[in-house]
């Protein structure tokens, strides 16, 4: 299969965390080819632990017994906090990040979205 013919579908799960920059963030991703299409689904109030919050978890225990003075140790220190299944850690540049917050507030208008009550976009 080409690569022109694959579809990049994205599925995000999160708990009741979306506003106008994440919208943006998503339509931005669309727009630009990154993804063919994206599903941002909410978990309902009250039953939202999700597997990720396990992992938050085991790294917050292991930042109380360790000592992080650089960003490599910080690296270090989430890698480690599992054993059986270490954390992929990606080293990430200036370049790899995006501002979205005047782009979002210029083009996109969500006072009629109530986005706050969405369980689907």
């Amino acid at each position: 299969m080409s690569s022109k013919t694959l579809k990049r579908n994205a599925v995000i799960w999160s708990d009741n965390c979306m506003n106008r920059i994440v919208l943006f963030a998503l339509i931005y991703s669309v727009a630009n080819g990154i993804y063919d299409r994206i599903d941002h689904k909410y978990l309902v109030s009250g039953h939202s632990l999700m597997s990720c919050d396990r992992d938050f978890a085991q790294i917050e225990k292991r930042k109380k017994v360790v000592q992080c003075f650089e960003p490599k140790d910080v690296e270090k220190m989430i890698r480690e906090s599992c054993h059986k299944s270490p954390f992929h850690v990606v080293n990430m540049n200036m370049d790899d990040f995006k501002d979205f917050i005047e782009a979002s507030e210029d083009f996109l208008n969500t006072a009629k979205l109530k986005i706050s009550t969405v369980s689907w976009i």
